[in-house]
């Protein structure tokens, strides 16, 4: 198993494990959204949010497994690659895939890890009745903004046409 695949389902069962522990420990209206300086301006029930807080799960699984196989399926025409022309030709386009997907499981891992991070902050926030965190959380923001453009850089350096004969 690739290790791109073996940390991004690791980090997905680790953020449903957080989750499902935290829960219950939850009150029975849940702080859910967070304006200026953390303050609570959304509440919902934990069965609401417990909803919401999961749906996340079933978009990355979405994003990171479904989308790179069902692109597989799609004529070379209907896929927006860099160097296509190179990639999808017959002889490279199974390698192509595999590292279409390989570079959406590192780009899931860190979304995972964002979750879990924000997820974290929600519930201190609201086992302890105080604001969110707003400075871990934008810290954390940053740093899966500059994650998500590095994981772009990667996919188009994945991407180049190999020089050579």
């Amino acid at each position: 198993m690739r290790l791109s695949r073996a940390l991004y389902f690791g980090l997905l069962g680790l953020l449903i494990l957080r989750f499902v522990t935290h829960l219950s420990s939850l009150p029975p209206v849940v702080a859910s959204h967070f304006g200026p300086g953390g303050q609570p301006d959304g509440w919902m029930s934990r069965g609401v949010f417990a909803v919401f807080g999961l749906l996340p799960v079933v978009v990355s699984l979405i994003v990171v497994v479904a989308a790179p196989l069902m692109t597989a399926r799609l004529p070379a025409s209907m896929i927006n690659l860099p160097n296509k022309d190179y990639w999808l030709t017959p002889e490279r386009r199974a390698q192509a895939f595999s590292k279409l997907a390989a570079e959406m499981e590192w780009f899931g891992a860190g979304l995972v890890a964002f979750f879990i991070f924000t997820y974290e902050l929600v519930f201190i926030a609201n086992q302890n009745g105080a604001p969110l965190a707003e400075g871990p959380f934008l810290v954390g923001l940053l740093v899966f903004f500059a994650g998500a453009i590095y994981s772009v850089y990667r996919t188009f350096k994945a991407f180049e046409v190999p020089e050579g004969p």
